[in-house]
C-alpha cells in the first residue's frame, strides 16, 4: 500500500514537471526565441546555397574561358597571308578587343578629342598618334598608339591597364614586337582574369598560365622567371628575333593579325584618334 502511494506520488511530481516544462516551451518569450532562431537557420541555410551558387558559376567561367582559349573561334583572317606588307610596317604594340563598337572601347580607353582617322594612317603611323581606334574587323577592333603601355617599361602598369580593359570590354588581347632590341609579348584576358601572358625584354617579365595551342603549334620559345639572357639557351640573339616575328602569326591564330588587313580595301567606316586621358 506504502509502495503505491509513493508510486503514485512520484508519477504525480513527474507529471508536473512535465506540464511545467511543456509550459515554459510555449511560453511567448520562449516562442520567439524558437522562432528566431528557425528564422537564422533559414538565412545560414540561403546563403550556404547562394555561396554554392556563386562558386558554381564562376568555376564554369573560368572552365569556359580556358575552353574558349584551348579551342579559339576560328577567323576568316587566319588563312590569309601574313606577309602582306612589311614587318616595319606593323605596330610596334597593340590591342585585339572581341567587340563591335568602337565607341565602348573609346569610352574604355579614355580616349579625348577624338577625330575620325583613315585606318591605314592607324595602323601605320602608330607610333605619331597616342591611341587609335579601328573600326570593326571581323569581330575585332585594333587599338595602336604610343601609349599603349610597353612592358618593358612597367610590366606591372601593362598588366593593371589590361586587366581594367579586360574587366570592362571582355575579352582583351595583347601583342609586342620590337625586332631591333628582341623584346615580344602576348597576353590574352577575359573579364579581367589572365589566362595566358608572356613578356620578354632580355629576361622573362610575365608568364602566366599554361602555352595554349597556337604556341605550341608555333614552337614559340617561353623561358621561365630568372633565366636571363646570359644563363639560358634563349640568349641566342635568334631565338629572340624567331619569337619577334612570330608574333603576328600568334595574333592570327588568336583573333587578327594586322599585317592580313588589305588596307587598299574601301572601309565603309573610319577610325577613331584621340589623346590618352587617364582617369
Amino acid at each position: 500500500m506504502a509502495t503505491a502511494s509513493f508510486a503514485g506520488t512520484l508519477a504525480g511530481a513527474i507529471g508536473n514537471v512535465m506540464n511545467s516544462t511543456a509550459t515554459n516551451l510555449v511560453s511567448p518569450d520562449h516562442l520567439t526565441a524558437w522562432l528566431l532562431l528557425g528564422l537564422l537557420l533559414v538565412v545560414l541555410v540561403l546563403l550556404i546555397v547562394f555561396t554554392a551558387l556563386v562558386l558554381q558559376l564562376a568555376r564554369r567561367r573560368r572552365m569556359e574561358g580556358a575552353m574558349m582559349l584551348r579551342h579559339p573561334a576560328e577567323s576568316a583572317f587566319d588563312l590569309v597571308p601574313v606577309v602582306s606588307r612589311s614587318f616595319q610596317e606593323l605596330p610596334a604594340r597593340w590591342l585585339a578587343v572581341r567587340a563591335s563598337r568602337p565607341e565602348e572601347v573609346q569610352q574604355a580607353l579614355h580616349l579625348a578629342n577624338p577625330i575620325p582617322c583613315p585606318l591605314a594612317e592607324g595602323l601605320t603611323s602608330s607610333d605619331e598618334l597616342e591611341l587609335f581606334v579601328s573600326p570593326p574587323i571581323g569581330g575585332w577592333i585594333l587599338v595602336t598608339g604610343s601609349e599603349v603601355p610597353d612592358p618593358a617599361d612597367d610590366v606591372d602598369a601593362c598588366f593593371l591597364w589590361l586587366r581594367e580593359l579586360s574587366a570592362q570590354l571582355g575579352e582583351v588581347q595583347f601583342f609586342a614586337a620590337n625586332r631591333a632590341l628582341g623584346h615580344h609579348a602576348w597576353a590574352r584576358l577575359l573579364s579581367g582574369e589572365v589566362f595566358r601572358a608572356y613578356a620578354w625584354a632580355n629576361e622573362t617579365l610575365w608568364t602566366q598560365g599554361e602555352p595554349t595551342r597556337a604556341e605550341l603549334d608555333l614552337e614559340m620559345e617561353c623561358a621561365g622567371y630568372g633565366e636571363q639572357a646570359v644563363d639560358h639557351e634563349f640568349k641566342r640573339p635568334e631565338s629572340c628575333l624567331t619569337n619577334v616575328e612570330k608574333v603576328p602569326l600568334l595574333a592570327a591564330r588568336w583573333s587578327l593579325d594586322p599585317a592580313s588587313i588589305d588596307l587598299s580595301r574601301h572601309w565603309p567606316r573610319r577610325g577613331i584618334a584621340g589623346h590618352f586621358s587617364p582617369h
